[in-house]
């Protein structure tokens, strides 16, 4: 939500400057705002398949399938991952976002 939604925000008109990257910082919060939701959807998915929609021995293969690949930890690291990220975008930490004026 934060990433998608929250960061995208236009405070001021100052940000539309030219010389800014608001419009750079807003695509890749975007980005990485559909990798978060996709990743949480990709788990919730998962859960609901196991719980309600397939018959025991399917899920329990899918369940050790899943497992096999360690889908679970791959889904959440890339969520983290993907939020750490729009984090450091918004901390003006990675220079590649940061507004041409506040490089000179």
């Amino acid at each position: 939500y934060f990433s998608y939604f929250v960061f995208t925000r236009e405070n001021s008109s100052a940000s539309l400057a030219a010389g800014n990257r608001k419009s750079r910082r807003n695509r890749a919060y975007r980005v990485l705002g559909v990798i978060i939701f996709a990743s949480v959807l990709a788990l919730g998915v998962k859960a609901a398949a196991l719980e309600f929609v397939l018959d025991p021995a399917t899920a329990e293969n899918f369940g050790k399938w899943w497992d096999g690949l360690r889908l679970t930890f791959w889904f959440e690291a890339l969520g983290l991952v993907a939020f750490g990220l729009s984090w450091m975008i918004k901390g003006r930490f990675l220079k590649y976002y940061e507004d041409e004026a506040a490089l000179s």
